[in-house]
């Protein structure tokens, strides 16, 4: 249906390659306010019958020769990007209608070629822009940040002033706890608000990091399907990655660790500074008053989340989560971190996994395989055929 619609929107374009290409052509000057290069060429090929002709020169991924209104046209996707041309130069006009009806086809053509996605996705013709580096190093900005207003907290000059009235404990945990909030210093109360986004940076990164490992494992993305493991939580995708449990102890050991600073830290601030196990409610016990809702079978479990995070809990909280990348990193999964952490994109066809999985084989077996794949993105970038 949307197909027929792309048709009548292009009634007056003919897909045949004019016979005479010679001469001068008008040229558009490459313009970000254009279509995306791929959805001109879904347009005009896999649509309306254009053949287009791959990589006509240097610099160039594609150009498709056709005729709009009777005139010798083409489109073009170059290093610079998008471009389009005209026979004749007086025609200039013809060319900006082709162009308004083009980018007006665009929801029409998104409908058109939902199946051609969805038959390609589920082939497992997938790949995964590797995008680590920008997570890590959000992690990375957000943690030194914090370090440095606790350091600020620990200077004089920022040292906290306590009101008479509000020192003494009341015997409430409830209202000790406002009151504690209350006296924070600003470095500390900023502390705690880039400590807490830091948290949330790491778990972000840890999840990119274990759906990039996807393809080093016996993933087939013809018999799984990857968008459950975007939408499981990452303790999951953590065991489809290393093993439920991890065959090798030390990173079931940065399971645990993972899942404890998940489970005391990030999940209480994640949802309104309450806890899944019932710690950060309280009971009214008459003649006692306030007791905390979760019992405890040993004291350790009394050592309920202190919000805001304090800078002794955060360096305890980093140093964990250093240990844990540290033990990923020169895990099982070793060489393949090597290749993440080289920035290189991953693609899940049947093809590229077998490649990676011979990489695996050995150091410099992989060190050969990054050093190949820099060398065709870069190549593919560059459009330098």
């Amino acid at each position: 249906m949307a197909q027929n619609e792309l048709g009548k929107i292009f009634e007056y374009l003919n897909p045949k390659s004019p016979e005479n290409l010679d001469g001068e052509w008008f040229v558009t000057s490459p313009n970000p306010f254009l279509p995306p290069p791929f959805m001109v060429y879904l347009i005009l090929v896999h649509c309306l019958g254009c053949i287009p002709i791959d990589r006509p020169q240097e610099k160039m991924a594609w150009i498709a020769y056709f005729s709009f209104r009777d005139k010798p046209m083409f489109a073009a996707h170059s290093k610079s990007g998008l471009q389009f041309g005209i026979k004749d130069k007086q025609e200039a006009e013809i060319l900006e209608d082709f162009l308004i009806l083009l980018k007006k086809s665009l929801p029409v053509a998104n409908e058109a070629f939902q199946d051609l996605v969805k038959t390609s996705f589920s082939n497992g013709q997938i790949s995964i822009e590797n995008k680590s580096f920008l997570f890590r190093e959000r992690y990375l900005f957000l943690r030194k940040q914090a370090e440095l207003k606790f350091h600020q907290e620990q200077h004089p000059l920022h040292a906290k002033t306590i009101d008479s009235k509000d020192s003494i404990s009341r015997g409430n945990p409830l209202e000790d706890s406002v009151n504690t909030l209350n006296n924070f210093s600003e470095a500390h109360r900023e502390g705690f608000f880039l400590a807490s986004t830091s948290l949330d940076a790491y778990f972000s990164a840890l999840e990119h990091y274990l759906i990039l490992l996807l393809p080093f494992t016996d993933f087939n993305p013809c018999q799984e399907n990857i968008l459950e493991f975007v939408r499981g939580s990452w303790e999951k995708s953590f065991q489809r990655i290393f093993g439920k449990p991890p065959a090798n102890e030390a990173e079931q050991t940065v399971l645990e660790k993972l899942k404890q600073i998940k489970r005391k830290w990030r999940n209480t601030l994640a949802h309104g500074g309450f806890d899944y196990e019932g710690q950060t409610f309280f009971v009214q016990v008459p003649g006692l008053g306030s007791i905390p809702a979760s019992l405890a079978k040993d004291e350790s479990r009394f050592q309920f989340p202190s919000l805001p995070i304090t800078y002794s809990d955060f360096k305890e909280i980093c140093a964990a989560l250093d240990e844990c990348d540290a033990l990923l990193k020169n895990g099982s999964f070793k060489l393949a971190f090597q290749y993440i952490d080289a920035g290189l994109n991953l693609y899940l066809d049947e093809r590229s996994r077998r490649g990676l999985k011979a990489a695996l084989s050995c150091e410099q077996e992989m060190v050969s395989f990054i050093e190949h794949q820099c060398y065709l993105e870069d190549m593919y970038t560059n459009m330098d055929w």
